[in-house]
């Protein structure tokens, strides 16, 4: 049942009587309840939602492995789009593996030699600005909610052209799975730590704003 019906119809009750001192003071302690309850409802809300975001980022956490064994070359390199800097994960497949072997979570492909997968809202921005088309392609395929940590995430997915490998690149790691903590050794991240949301934060920014929050 939701709490803040009856907090308000109590409210409506006690300001049409009794004194009127008392009657408001009645009334503030009510309100006072239903501020209390609507950010209750808020920070379990957030809470869950960064669960999930915790969830997600474990999942498409790639985890290193040696070079024989790894189904899969993975170098990631960060992009900037007006001072805003996202993540490009570049997927190059092992010599002789298949390139189903080995996916990140919500690929249900690698990308073709050349293409990219990006995120919903990078598409829209290629869409606007033909400076990303020229680095992403004019039309390149969108990445499923499942490969996202976040809706409004900006990401990247590509392929090396043919001919060109990652292979000699500094970054590049070989992988053999997926499903880690995220920012251990051993590991590759998709997003940056300070990207991150967590509970504390929230819980540091209502404080900020002067809301008394009890746990």
């Amino acid at each position: 049942m939701n709490p803040v019906s009856p907090l308000l119809k109590l409210a409506l009750r006690l300001a049409v009587g009794g004194s009127p001192g008392q009657r408001w003071r009645q009334v503030a302690l009510v309100l006072a309840g239903l501020v209390t309850a609507v950010l209750a409802l808020f920070v379990v809300g957030s809470a869950n939602a960064l669960s999930r975001i915790d969830e997600r980022e474990f999942a498409r956490t790639a985890i290193v492995g040696e070079t024989d064994g790894a189904s899969l070359m993975l170098a990631r390199r960060v992009d900037t789009w007006r001072g805003e800097q996202f993540p490009v994960l570049y997927l190059e497949p092992r010599p002789d593996v298949p390139e189903l072997a080995l996916l990140p979570p919500g690929l249900s492909r690698l990308p073709e030699p050349g293409e990219a997968f990006v995120s919903p809202a990078l598409a829209e921005l290629i869409d606007d600005h033909p400076a990303l088309a020229d680095r992403y392609g004019r039309q390149p395929a969108v990445l499923p909610d499942s490969a996202l940590g976040r809706k409004d995430e900006l990401l990247a997915y590509l392929r090396p052209p043919a001919g060109r490998s990652i292979a000699a690149d500094e970054r590049s790691h070989p992988i053999k799975g997926y499903g880690a903590e995220p920012h251990t050794p051993g590991t590759v991240s998709v997003a940056d730590p300070s990207d991150l949301p967590t509970l504390p934060m929230l819980l540091a920014a209502l404080a900020l704003l002067g809301v008394p929050i009890g746990v």
